[in-house]
């Protein structure tokens, strides 16, 4: 149980969050609207806080670490879904033969990156930022030694 005051409700990967001041902890956090088992109105009042809620209308609820300038060397197969459904809205592909191309990407959350590049199975390769290569591979490392035997 604790008392919330809610300065930004937001969607995000298809669930609606509370970021907000939890007057337990002192801080502000996020709540997931449906873990939430009831809500009880206090009386009391609070003055929602701008820059808080700018920074989710840019960024979302979440703090997630973002990278920049990204560039990938992706098989030909997935050249309709990231057509379709792209990553951002300024990406580029460019650098096309008959079985891969090159994506550019200006700016991505890592933990989305990580996950687009692992679900893809060898299909996605990080060319840049070389640092995060090794993240993706104790990532790939972990999940193989999971399903070993």
């Amino acid at each position: 149980e604790r008392r919330v005051d809610p300065h930004v409700l937001a969607f995000q990967d298809s669930a609606w969050f509370i970021k907000g001041y939890c007057h337990k902890t002192g801080e502000f956090r996020v709540f997931a609207i449906h873990r939430i088992l009831e809500a009880k109105l206090t009386g009391k009042t609070f003055e929602p806080d701008k820059e808080l809620t700018e920074d989710v209308r840019q960024q979302g609820p979440f703090s997630y670490h973002e990278v920049k300038n990204i560039k990938l060397a992706c098989s030909s197969c997935i050249k309709k879904y990231l057509v379709e459904q792209p990553l951002h809205k300024d990406q580029r592909i460019e650098n096309e033969s008959g079985r891969e191309f090159t994506l550019f990407i200006p700016a991505m959350w890592e933990l989305y990156l990580i996950h687009f590049i692992l679900s893809h199975g060898g299909d996605v390769r990080l060319l840049e930022p070389k640092p995060l290569r090794k993240k993706i591979a104790k990532s790939a490392e972990r999940i193989l030694n999971l399903h070993r035997g």
